[in-house]
């Protein structure tokens, strides 16, 4: 007879969403910064992008679908990756507290989200614009982990019930 372990560490999930979240952050942050820098200086040349056939940061950046409503991508992005990083920073200092559970739903929630919008961004990258930006991939990487992440530890935590 197999003996479930009862007790999830909710403390190693937060703290690797944390982390997660942080370098979504940053890729999201530079990228930002990229995006302004090619839109003030069409002869702006990055350190952080590779350019190449297929890879061109300032094609990608600068399209019309790089934004929504006026906002960029990556800002939204920034954003949203700070929110799941301060709802994870809580949820680290509250982890006796009853709204774990919620907490984990939440970032649960933000993982499909990431995951749809990683999907459709991808598509619009290789099938529209035919280009791929190193910052770009970077993100994607940090979305799928989270939805990855999130995803086990749901299957985990419910063989645990």
């Amino acid at each position: 007879m197999i003996k479930k372990n009862k007790k999830l560490n909710y403390k190693k999930f937060f703290t690797f969403i944390l982390i997660l979240s942080f370098l979504g952050m940053v890729f999201s942050g530079l990228a930002t910064t990229e995006r302004n820098n090619f839109l003030e200086n069409k002869d702006y040349k990055s350190a952080l992008c590779v350019e190449g056939e297929f890879a061109s940061c300032s094609s990608v950046l600068t399209s019309p679908y790089s934004q929504i409503l006026g906002v960029s991508v990556s800002s939204i992005g920034f954003i949203t990756y700070l929110f799941v990083f301060l709802l994870s920073l809580l949820a680290l200092f509250n982890l006796k507290d009853n709204y774990v559970e919620t907490y984990f739903n939440i970032i649960y929630f933000f993982g499909f989200i990431f995951l749809f919008v990683t999907f459709i961004f991808s598509y619009i990258s290789a099938m529209i614009l035919n280009q791929f930006c190193t910052l770009c991939l970077l993100t994607y990487f940090v979305n799928i982990s989270i939805f990855v992440y999130a995803f086990i530890f749901n299957i985990v935590k419910s063989t645990c019930a």
